[in-house]
């Protein structure tokens, strides 16, 4: 797949998104990876916000390490001017880069919680002399902390921020953090706890259907990672098309319970059971599967099995 036609369905994606009344959607940044083509989170959300008209749409996020805080404020305050009441910028602290280009960017992960609590200041004008003037931050987006641990749950509380936690990555952390997040928030008169928790699912008609997406989808991943150091994509395509067939047979029976996998009224009831559980206040959707038309086809089984329960 080519980049012009990866970035073509992540718009076609977000259209289905917006005509589903989904609230938001988030766009990763990682480098160096060939399933993924998503390596300027910016420029692909002012793309998508343009083919768009009311959905959210946000970083999930921009990897802090990897930029200055004052730029990422300004690219994002100008979104914001562009797209009001529509951007939104998630942070986190690894680097989103493959083991082919780690050595290529300049980052500092040590430095995150510096830079968090710089963007942070620079994106709550009016304290005082700060941010300096000039620097045209007058629409700032909300701000969200990335994190599967208890480490960046702990600095969003500090800091105030709301919490996007993904669940996808650590399951079994969930509750636990969630808890911890809303117990040591610094709340004020204009600030207060809010949790997202990212999952992934795979829906069809029957959910024999959804297995076999999420174990093509899965198959896929585990192909790749084999791959990186092809010469050309020519001998990349030879390599995953053998990788592709030994992945799998290897796939498990069952998956880990963390993946909703289902009909569209089966994902819908663990969707709210794991709104139930965390006591997140959103929940957002990771559609398994590099196939974009049906990623779209996922998300409107959703809001279908939704309207149909009144939910």
């Amino acid at each position: 797949m080519s980049l012009q036609t990866a970035l073509s369905d992540s718009v076609l994606v977000a259209e289905t998104a917006e005509s589903c009344e989904f609230t938001r959607l988030w766009v990763t940044e990682h480098h160096g990876a060939r399933d993924i083509a998503s390596s300027t989170p910016p420029v692909l959300l002012a793309h998508i916000a343009n083919k768009t008209k009311r959905i959210r749409l946000g970083a999930g996020g921009v990897m802090l390490p990897n930029h200055q805080p004052l730029l990422v404020a300004e690219q994002f305050a100008a979104l914001s001017a562009l797209h009001p009441m529509r951007i939104d910028l998630a942070v986190g602290r690894a680097t989103g880069a493959g083991p082919s280009v780690k050595d290529l960017l300049i980052s500092d992960v040590e430095s995150f919680s510096a830079r968090l609590d710089q963007l942070a200041r620079l994106l709550r004008p009016g304290r005082g002399t700060w941010p300096p003037p000039g620097l045209h931050l007058d629409s700032p987006p909300p701000l969200y902390v990335l994190s599967a641990s208890l480490d960046g749950a702990a600095l969003a509380a500090q800091k105030a921020l709301a919490l996007a936690f993904a669940y996808h990555l650590s399951p079994e952390n969930a509750v636990p953090v969630i808890a911890s997040y809303r117990e040591r928030f610094e709340r004020s008169d204009t600030s207060s706890p809010y949790v997202i928790v990212s999952v992934a699912f795979a829906c069809a008609e029957t959910r024999r259907e959804a297995r076999n997406i999420l174990a093509d989808f899965l198959a896929t991943k585990m192909a790749l990672k084999g791959i990186y150091q092809a010469a050309s994509p020519q001998e990349a395509s030879a390599l995953l098309g053998a990788a592709l067939g030994e992945a799998k047979a290897q796939m498990p029976l069952s998956f880990p319970e963390h993946f909703l996998v289902g009909d569209g009224t089966q994902v819908m009831e663990m969707i709210h059971r794991l709104l139930a559980a965390t006591r997140a206040d959103e929940v957002m959707l990771l559609p398994m599967s590099f196939d974009a038309r049906l990623r779209a086809q996922m998300l409107r089984m959703l809001k279908a099995a939704g309207a149909h329960a009144g939910k």
